[in-house]
């Protein structure tokens, strides 16, 4: 009875071992296929680095882990974008983290304006505690981010007139991304913000329609929106640097054998940061390329009064003040 015991446990142990093994083997030889999917230029510098990034997570996985990039809102952007990622989709979305607010509130914050003062500051927020304990927030919400702290530039207005003073900005009839962060922050700077997608701000400037945009030096000059109006002013409002994230569902990720996933954030997270070095860096030197194209370059030495205008809006998000606190104790 004691020697059919044993052989019996033996075989249970046996069984058990093989299908671990059996298991791990599977995992290893499967070929996971991953769309990252953006509305941004191919051609960008964050773009660039990602792609590089991707190359990099293929080598250091065997072709393993192949990471597709989609571009130029070519598929799964906005909503569609979004449901994607939180159906567990093999998708990763670099957006605004404010996106994803309806399931993580405190990531509105995150893009809140006048919230930043350099680009190391949202990095050194981002790997603080307080942000790390709203990713635990997002992943019982089933989000996963695998970094917010992209930085693509600071966004600025680029108009038909100076904007020397917050009440230059009443009634301009601006483009805003259809982002309720942006609307709602435009809205208490007192313009006539519109939604439009980036592709349409050429000719709605160019007939009338706009007389503004907020823009990133490198959108302003990639695109050339200047060349729509006969003179054109870039006032260094500095409203917002814009942070951006990379997301995929939770579900998903934890789907994901830890070797790979280990690789994944590593990689894209190191493609952050050199982005921002690049960014930072290239910002002035876009600028100047602007003024040589004729634009006209308005810097404001005092923006209290915009924070002030927006100061009460931020107040109200979710732990905005707890976020400020933490930002000022780097200082």
């Amino acid at each position: 009875m004691k020697m059919k015991r044993i052989l019996s446990l033996t075989l249970i142990l046996v069984f058990l071992l093989s299908s671990i093994i059996i298991g791990y083997s599977e995992d290893q030889d499967k070929t996971y296929e991953i769309k990252l999917t953006s509305c941004d230029s191919i051609n960008t510098i964050w773009m660039t680095k990602m792609k590089e990034a991707c190359e990099k997570i293929s080598v250091r996985t065997n072709g393993k882990v192949d990471i597709q990039m989609y571009p130029s809102g070519e598929m799964l952007v906005y909503d569609e974008g979004i449901e994607a990622v939180m159906s567990d989709t093999a998708v990763i979305y670099f957006t605004d983290p404010s996106l994803f607010g309806d399931y993580v509130p405190a990531y509105i914050t995150l893009c809140a304006p006048y919230l930043y003062d350099s680009y190391e500051t949202v990095e050194k927020l981002m790997e603080s505690d307080t942000v790390k304990a709203m990713y635990d927030n997002a992943e019982k919400a089933g989000l996963h981010a695998i970094t917010t702290s992209f930085v693509v530039g600071v966004r600025n207005v680029l108009a038909n007139k100076p904007i020397n003073s917050v009440e230059d900005l009443k009634g301009l009839k601006i483009r805003v991304p259809g982002v309720t962060i942006y609307t709602e922050t435009f809205d208490a700077l007192g313009t006539n913000w519109t939604p439009m997608p980036f592709s349409e701000v050429f000719s709605a400037m160019q007939t009338g329609v706009l007389n503004a945009v907020e823009v990133t030096p490198g959108n302003a000059y990639n695109y050339k929106i200047y060349d729509a109006l006969d003179t054109a002013y870039y006032s260094l409002t500095k409203h917002m640097l814009n942070v951006v994230g990379l997301f995929t569902g939770e579900g998903f990720w934890q789907s994901l054998p830890e070797e790979y996933s280990s690789i994944i954030e590593e990689e894209l997270r190191a493609a952050a940061y050199e982005s921002n070095r690049e960014v930072d860096s290239t910002d002035a030197a876009l600028i100047q390329k602007m003024v040589d194209d004729g634009v006209i370059l308005v810097p404001i030495d005092d923006l209290s009064a915009f924070k002030a205008k927006v100061d009460p809006m931020n107040k109200k998000f979710v732990m905005y003040d707890e976020i400020v606190a933490q930002i000022a104790s780097f200082k």
